[in-house]
């Protein structure tokens, strides 16, 4: 019996609201092989497949990405009166991303997600992201998620993570994702409302924290059970090996 392995990769940022009215980011990362399933007559996995998360954020410049700073501050934003929180193109390096106009609001929370083969094998992969959907984050937070291309995106929907209710999103990477490739940036935003208050911070529990896990598989392992031994696509692999059911509120790869 050979053996394919699903890595699962879970990194979880948090944001500690401080009731004086400052807002510290705190980041914990958390790495994890959570299950090695049995399959007949399919080639073993790599023992060195490996898959990370990297956040990026926006230089001070505005122009580029760059490794995290975990001293960024979280307070709430500064926004124009008229601002409907629509994205519209925003040019950064070479990529062009959806995310707030710099000059209809400020303050805002930018993560860039960045998914990372580190491994010595292909991998096919599928993303998590959860944001808060308390009574209190449902009044004070704004959230933008750019779909972008390259993934298969699942319809939003509402999940529990340790007893308080998060909406969350899947993505499913179409590509191989080859050793020493990154996927495509996904980009997420988040800002506070401009009347954010410290009653309002614990009402919160005096943090916001986004939820983000990847599913990982060697693609590699994943044939037709043909005479060519065909690959799988990766949606054939991760329907597979990670299947998302029709009602994905039905889907909680963070318990």
């Amino acid at each position: 019996m050979k053996k394919w392995m699903i890595l699962a990769v879970c990194l979880g940022l948090v944001g500690l609201l401080a009731v004086n009215g400052t807002f510290a980011a705190v980041f914990d990362g958390i790495y994890q092989t959570v299950s090695s399933l049995l399959g007949n007559g399919a080639p073993e996995a790599s023992d060195d497949f490996k898959v990370e998360n990297r956040f990026m954020m926006r230089n001070q410049q505005r122009t580029a990405l760059v490794p995290v700073d975990d001293s960024q501050m979280i307070m709430p934003a500064v926004y124009a009166s008229d601002f409907n929180w629509q994205a519209s193109p925003v040019r950064l390096g070479n990529d062009t991303f959806r995310l707030w106009p710099d000059e209809k609001v400020s303050g805002e929370f930018d993560r860039f997600i960045s998914v990372h083969n580190v491994g010595d094998s292909n991998a096919y992969f599928r993303i998590a992201i959860a944001y808060p959907a308390t009574e209190e984050a449902e009044k004070c937070l704004f959230f933008h998620l750019d779909q972008v291309e390259g993934y298969s995106w699942s319809r939003w929907a509402d999940i529990s993570v340790n007893g308080r209710p998060y909406h969350m999103i899947v993505g499913t990477y179409l590509n191989t994702l080859a050793p020493g490739e990154s996927a495509p940036v996904i980009p997420v935003q988040l800002a506070l409302a401009s009347d954010t208050t410290s009653l309002d911070a614990i009402a919160m529990g005096g943090k916001l924290d986004l939820q983000v896990k990847t599913m990982a598989i060697g693609a590699d392992v994943f044939v037709h059970d043909d005479a060519e031994k065909t690959p799988m696509t990766a949606l054939e692999a991760l329907d597979l090996a990670v299947p998302l059911p029709l009602d994905i509120s039905q889907f909680n790869p963070f318990k």
